[in-house]
This record gives C-alpha cells, structure tokens and sequence, in this order.
C-alpha cells in the first residue's frame, strides 16, 4: 500500500484498523530510515495515540554512514533534517 505526503490523511484510519484487526505492518522508505523526513512519522504518532505497538528494526542510515565515513569526529552530532531547496532558506537554516 502507498503511503506518502499526498495521502496521508486517508491512510492512516484504514492501516490503523488493519493493526487493530491484528495485522501486521512493515514500514519501508524508498530513501533512508522510515519516519525520518517522511510521513512515516505521522502514521507512527497516530499508531502510539492509540497504544498501538511500534516495533522499530535498525537500518541503514546515510546520515550516519557519512559522518564514519567522513573522518570528521563524531561527537557531538546533530541530525538537522533536510534542507529547503530554497537557497535563501538554506542560509537561513545554516545561521545559528
């Protein structure tokens, strides 16, 4: 089943009732962790809401593969998201 920014909404009702029945769910990502920078983290709000199960399985993680990958040191870390395609954004974001 499709799941993404444009049907959202109408998803989330029909995959909470699949889990309530007792189904179980994967959740996958064409590009990277699931409900990072996607709408997998609304589906999984909805599911807590409603004292659901959310079992998590540990992936591949570009973010985190480029920093070992890097040299840089790797403490401290923060995951800021993705950047505004706006480069007038980006250098908003990037002030501190």
């Amino acid at each position: 089943m499709s799941f993404h920014e444009h049907n959202t909404q109408q998803r989330i009702p029909t995959i909470l009732k699949m889990l309530e029945d007792g189904q179980q769910i994967a959740q996958v990502s064409d590009a990277g962790m699931p409900s990072i920078s996607d709408p997998g983290q609304e589906l999984v709000k909805a599911a807590v809401s409603q004292h659901l199960n959310v079992v998590p399985l540990p992936g591949s993680n570009a973010g985190i593969t480029a920093l070992i990958a890097s040299g840089l040191v790797p403490q401290p870390f923060t995951f800021y998201g993705f950047l505004s395609r706006k480069t007038k954004e980006q250098k908003k974001s990037l002030k501190f």
